[in-house]
């Protein structure tokens, strides 16, 4: 964020219920236009967006971004809590 956002404050909050673990990431960079960015995505010029996105979603999650140029950004990781695999075997009766 720092590198493209010119930032001089980063804040970084991280927070688990039973069911969740969120991570809040906000500063008081340039900000920039969401919609653009995804836009300019798709047609190739660049990924992280769609990349933190994908990440997790496969991990059953999602992201939420919201910035707007000359006003920062803010960035929330939404990630459900997993059992462990081991515990999931222990669950379904198999061996360690």
């Amino acid at each position: 964020m720092i590198r493209h956002a010119r930032a001089s404050e980063v804040r970084l909050e991280l927070q688990q219920n039973s069911e969740t673990v969120e991570l809040l990431v906000n500063d008081n960079g340039v900000g920039f236009n969401v919609g653009e960015a995804l836009e300019g995505a798709k047609d190739g010029k660049s990924f992280g967006l769609l990349g933190m996105q994908e990440r997790a979603g496969l991990a059953g999650g999602y992201v939420i971004v919201e910035s707007a140029k000359g006003q920062g950004t803010e960035v929330r990781v939404h990630l459900p809590l997993m059992s462990s695999p081991s515990a999931t075997l222990r669950e379904q009766g198999g061996a360690l």
